[in-house]
């Protein structure tokens, strides 16, 4: 299909060097990388009064829905373009990883999450849904009067936020980022357990 051969050459994701499907055929890195990373992840300064903005517990409870939607999927072997679940270079990344796993006999069962950070970012949202991954019918006719007007004129500027979650389960933790594009309001999953290196 065209739309998805374009994704693929416009979103290139960047692996981690640590990714071994075989070893680690759920969350594709090994577990002591991301217990490490845990230990050195920092907070930014305004995390906690940010996280007002939110509703924790629905938050939470969506994150869990996400993660089991996307193991199902991930297990079934099912392209990840065809949903908005993830960013586009995560979804194709997933897609690669599952030509490349065996199939798995695992169910996870999430005990807890925990908000590990959260902050905003004036970057665009790239998402499965937008043209070629990258634009909204809004955000177009906005960069179009941005060209016409001038790179002085404040039309806005792209923001979105980003939230660092730990899922903890019996056997294994898992550290995921999601984002929210502040003006589209949907959330999907941009990173998981440090796959990608350009995320």
């Amino acid at each position: 299909m065209i739309r998805k051969a374009l994704f693929q050459t416009l979103h290139v994701p960047k692996f981690n060097p640590l990714i071994c499907v075989n070893s680690y055929p759920w969350g594709w890195v090994p577990q002591k990388f991301i217990k490490n990373s845990l230990l050195r992840s920092k907070r930014h300064d305004y995390m906690y009064e940010s996280l007002d903005e939110i509703d924790e517990k629905e938050f939470k409870d969506g994150c869990s829905h996400v993660y089991y939607k996307i193991f199902e999927r991930f297990q079934k072997k099912k392209d990840f373009l065809d949903k908005n679940y993830c960013t586009p270079s995560l979804s194709i990344a997933l897609n690669i990883l599952n030509t490349r796993s065996k199939s798995m006999i695992y169910s996870p069962k999430i005990q807890k999450i925990e908000i590990l950070d959260y902050w905003i970012e004036y970057e665009p949202t790239f998402s499965n849904h937008k043209f070629l991954g990258l634009w909204t019918h809004r955000e177009m006719k906005l960069e179009f009067y941005k060209g016409l007007l001038g790179p002085e004129t404040d039309l806005g500027s792209p923001l979105k936020r980003r939230v660092k979650v730990h899922f903890i389960s019996a056997d294994r933790h898992d550290i995921w980022i999601l984002e929210q594009d502040l003006y589209e309001l949907e959330w999907q999953v941009c990173n998981i357990n440090h796959v990608l290196l350009n995320s």
